[in-house]
């Protein structure tokens, strides 16, 4: 990715790659490179095989029966190179949804039709309520949350825009894969304008959201998901009907 001019800091592309390990997939991506003395958050998950019915490190979500676990929480800034004034805080973060044995019984998350309604139904549900304080193109109810297929040869992802905070001026940007029947992999994206008393942010909330998405697109280029060859089969039996 190259950034725009008088931006500095670092980009996904040329970050370090992590790998993760579960039943029926293996996941790859790039982690942002951070200074060894930074006090920004750089937290990637030490356990990387996943291939296991322990669920110690797990958090339960409610009585749902799903689980939740972080794999990568990492937070930095985009600075200006002439003066160094910081010009956009980013929050990234992976985790890994683990379903209820309901849910992967009914292999749900390897079609992506069905995938993609249970996620929007989800999503309905969690920010129905919520009336976002910007106004035209923002996520929705009525607009699906801008939702978008991201293309993958073996089963799509799903790109969504969502106000996780409700005090938050603009969207976080958001993926979720399939990782077979039991998993999914979930990708938020956050990027907020700082501004100074003395001193107005040069660049438009337009040009920064801007930003962010080119962002989450360099993290997309440098994600690999691989499916087992049971998962595969499953996948495309599913997608044929």
């Amino acid at each position: 990715m190259k950034l725009p001019e008088l931006f500095e800091g670092p980009t996904f592309s040329e970050g370090d790659i992590v790998s993760f390990s579960f039943d029926e997939a293996a996941v790859s991506l790039k982690v942002v490179p951070l200074p060894s003395n930074s006090t920004k958050l750089n937290r990637v998950s030490v356990q990387s095989d996943f291939i296991e019915t322990d669920l110690a490190g797990w958090q339960v979500l409610g009585d749902t029966g799903f689980f939740d676990r972080d794999l990568v929480t990492q937070s930095w800034c985009y600075y200006r190179c002439d003066n160094h004034l910081d010009l956009a805080a980013i929050f990234f973060k992976v985790s890994v949804l683990r379903h209820s044995d309901k849910e992967a019984d009914s292999l749900m998350s390897m079609n992506y039709q069905h995938f993609y309604n249970v996620l929007l139904d989800d999503f309905r549900e969690l920010h129905g309520d919520f009336k976002p304080k910007i106004l035209e193109g923002s996520p929705s109810v009525e607009n699906d949350f801008l939702a978008q297929a991201i293309p993958h040869e073996d089963i799509d992802g799903l790109r969504v825009k969502q106000f996780l905070n409700e005090g938050a001026p603009y969207p976080s940007t958001c993926g979720y894969f399939s990782l077979g029947r039991r998993y999914t992999l979930r990708v938020n994206l956050e990027l907020g304008s700082l501004d100074y008393a003395d001193f107005a942010n040069p660049f438009s909330d337009e040009f920064l959201q801007n930003v962010k998405e080119q962002l989450f697109d360099d993290f997309l280029a440098n994600l690999s998901i691989e499916y087992t060859n049971e998962a595969k089969q499953t996948i495309r039996r599913l997608a044929e009907g």
